[in-house]
Parts: C-alpha cells; sequence; structure tokens
C-alpha cells in the first residue's frame, strides 16, 4: 500500500528467530528496551520494531544510522529530529510489526489480528454512538477501531483527549474528510490495516 505522499512496510515475526544473536546490532539502550519484556513474542515484536526505526527507516531515507535520532513529542508519538518534513508511525499485532512513512504529510497506522470471538458491545466504550450504530459485524467492529486509531495516531494526540468517543467515522474502506484521508486494508487472513494521512 503505498503512493508518493506515502509508504508502508510490513514485518512478519518469526517466532523461531534466536534473538541474542541479532541484538547486537543496537546500543546497549536499546538491547535492554527488547530484553525487558518478559515473554518471547513481546521481546521479538521489540525487537522488529527497532529493526525498522533503526536499520529499514534510515536505508530508506538515505541516512546514516547514526544521523537518525528519534525522539517522542508530549503526546509519545515519535519523531525524526532535524527532518520535520518526514512523519512515521509503527504498529503491532499478533504476528506483524507495520511501519508508515509520510513526506510532507502526518501519518498515523494501526494493525489488529482479528478476533472472530470478540464482543461487539465493547464498540459502545470504545466508538461514539454514530459509528457503534454501524457495526453489524466483527469486520465493521475492526474497520472502526484501525480507522480510529490511525486517525488518532496521526493528528498526534493518541488517546490524550475525548476524541475517542467524539470521532465520526464509517466502516468504508476509503474515507476522507477536511484534513485526513483513511484507508483500510487487508494485510494477511485475519489482519486488518488502516493508514490515515492529513490532506
Amino acid at each position: 500500500m503505498n503512493n508518493n505522499a506515502y509508504e508502508i512496510y510490513a514485518v512478519h515475526i518469526d517466532e523461531s528467530i534466536d534473538l541474542p544473536e541479532y541484538l547486537e546490532l543496537f546500543s546497549s539502550e536499546i538491547r535492554n528496551h527488547i530484553l525487558s519484556y518478559r515473554n518471547h513474542s513481546d521481546k521479538l515484536i521489540a525487537f522488529a520494531s527497532a529493526l525498522l526505526k533503526y536499520y529499514y527507516l534510515p536505508s530508506l531515507l538515505g541516512l546514516s544510522r547514526q544521523d537518525l535520532v528519534i525522539k517522542e513529542d508530549v503526546y509519545g508519538k515519535p519523531y525524526l529530529v532535524g527532518f520535520p518534513e518526514i512523519d512515521f508511525n509503527i504498529s503491532h499485532s499478533g504476528k506483524y510489526v507495520v511501519l508508515g512513512i509520510a513526506y510532507g504529510k502526518k501519518i498515523g497506522i494501526d494493525i489488529e489480528q482479528i478476533n472472530h470471538k470478540i464482543d461487539l458491545d465493547l464498540g459502545q466504550f470504545v466508538f461514539s454512538s454514530y459509528e457503534h450504530a454501524q457495526i453489524n459485524s466483527v469486520y465493521d467492529f475492526y474497520r472502526l477501531w484501525v480507522k480510529k486509531e490511525a486517525y488518532l495516531k496521526c493528528q498526534g494526540k493518541g488517546f490524550a483527549t475525548d476524541l475517542y468517543q467524539n470521532t465520526r467515522l464509517n466502516t468504508k474502506l476509503t474515507e476522507t474528510n477536511q484534513s485526513h484521508e483513511i484507508y483500510v486494508n487487508s494485510l494477511a487472513q485475519d489482519y486488518v490495516l488502516a493508514v490515515c494521512v492529513t490532506i
């Protein structure tokens, strides 16, 4: 999923990977962060995220790893120091970690593994009444979920606002309002992905 303004990259996590062999790729700070997770699967997610951020991202941008400095703003959204025209976002679920990069735009991305046994009534706690009324299936629920997450992450405010309840998104695969475009697609069986970019 890409166009001239943004690109999306995905990593499939291999549970059999010998993680210690690759940890030397990173600084001690990043290694300690990866190893701070108790479960092996969580360590692999942190490893894949670090790989995308500290190896793949600078390669895509034509930068050396030494020139890439990533910090977080007050809302916890990562940004590249010295490159205000480039925005990026990372999300993970199940066996996938995804990276979204936008050029001259803001971007938010979310991926979720579909749980077919989810209680659809949970929607009343995370969606506005307008959104919740549109949920007729588990696919509607997850399309709205990833769109809302991607939208909030694109705004850069995460869940620090009341927008989680007050947005008016729909279950269509493509949605455009005055300031954002949101697209939904399947990444793999039972995985749904949304990307939101500013217009």
